[in-house]
């Protein structure tokens, strides 16, 4: 029914904004189990609203918040590759860096490097200007 789904896009957007896909270990049955329905259920209407499967659901949810946080935050960029993938909840390094890529084109030992010369560029053109 529609209040069912409503229901469901709410808990999703909840658990989006909470930054809950974060937690280690998470499956579609445990998801499901919090929000009170089945994992059939709650695939579908991910698959059908999110446009992707649960798997590419939370790989993109934790992919694109640990690239949030190695953009804004400078002390990520300093963490190892497994740290990275523990702070975002998935469990393998290589996965993580397979992901990594996969959704932002770059790997992440990459992408750090370039996001740490960016921000030594900017300090120098900061120095300059001032």
């Amino acid at each position: 029914s529609n209040l069912i789904i409503s229901d469901l896009l709410l808990k999703l957007d909840n658990f989006e904004k909470k930054h809950e896909f974060i937690e280690n270990g998470l499956t579609l049955n445990k998801l499901a189990i919090k929000f009170n329905t089945n994992s059939n259920y709650l695939s579908q209407v991910i698959n059908e609203y999110k446009e992707v499967n649960f798997n590419r659901y939370l790989s993109e949810l934790r992919i694109n918040y640990i690239t949030n946080k190695l953009y804004n935050d400078k002390v990520y960029l300093s963490y190892k590759i497994e740290t990275l993938a523990e702070k975002c909840g998935i469990a393998s390094r290589t996965n993580f860096s397979n992901l990594f890529q996969e959704i932002n084109g770059i790997r992440p030992i990459d992408f750090i490097k370039k996001r740490n010369q960016d921000l030594e560029n900017n300090q120098i053109l900061q120095s300059h200007s001032a």
